[in-house]
């Protein structure tokens, strides 16, 4: 975070929640100023794209990582409570 704020913070400032910067950035390109952090393309896409795709790569990673895993242990714990077989070769006989 130090680094980003570093890199970013001298003209534009710290610009890592899209949420509350865009707005002021936004109105100080209508309100006329010069140095409104939109000159560059990556000035002000890094900061408002990068935690949409970070958001959802976040979200596929945990999903594939923990909650899938999770998911398993759960059905298999319910199923050890409810006294069923749950090695992979129980079925019917």
């Amino acid at each position: 975070m130090v680094a980003i704020g570093m890199s970013f913070g001298a003209l534009h400032g710290y610009a890592i929640n899209p949420a509350r910067d865009f707005g002021p950035r936004l109105m100080t390109l209508l309100a006329g100023f010069q140095n409104t952090g939109f000159g560059e393309l990556r000035v002000w896409t890094v900061p408002i794209i990068g935690p949409i795709v970070g958001s959802v790569l976040g979200a596929l990673i945990y999903d594939y990582a923990i909650g899938k895993p999770l998911q398993r242990a759960h059905l298999a714990s319910q199923q050890a409570q409810q006294g069923m077989d749950t090695t992979p070769t129980a079925g019917p006989q």
